[in-house]
């Protein structure tokens, strides 16, 4: 099948569009470049959720997701960190305690009003 401009089964030219193409490069950096601003923001998520329910494995699971999407840069590396930051993730979930501490709406800050 005759495209213009050359053979659209030729690899080298496959190759050459899909790798050394401009756009490729600059979307793929993109992409790494949300996915590590995203896995910050959970990790700031986890960390938070930690805190409230005194479970660390949140904040580690959060760490690793940030790590991991950092490591995407060596060939995709970082996707073996990112599956350990589930399994760390599901190891939190299930180690909540049943009965959560009490939050109420106020200010720990400011005092109570005796009543």
């Amino acid at each position: 099948m005759k495209v213009s401009g050359g053979d659209i089964f030729n690899v080298g030219q496959l190759k050459h569009v899909i790798f050394e193409s401009a756009f490729t490069i600059i979307g793929s950096l993109l992409i790494l470049a949300g996915m590590i601003i995203g896995f910050y923001f959970l990790y700031k998520a986890l960390v938070s959720l930690a805190e409230k329910t005194n479970v660390k494995h949140f904040k580690t699971a959060g760490l690793l997701y940030f790590i991991g999407a950092i490591g995407m840069i060596v060939f995709f590396l970082g996707s073996i960190v990112i599956f350990a930051a589930w399994i760390f993730h599901i190891i939190a979930y299930f180690t909540i305690p049943q009965e959560a501490p009490e939050i109420t709406g106020e200010n720990p800050d400011q005092p109570r009003e005796q009543t």
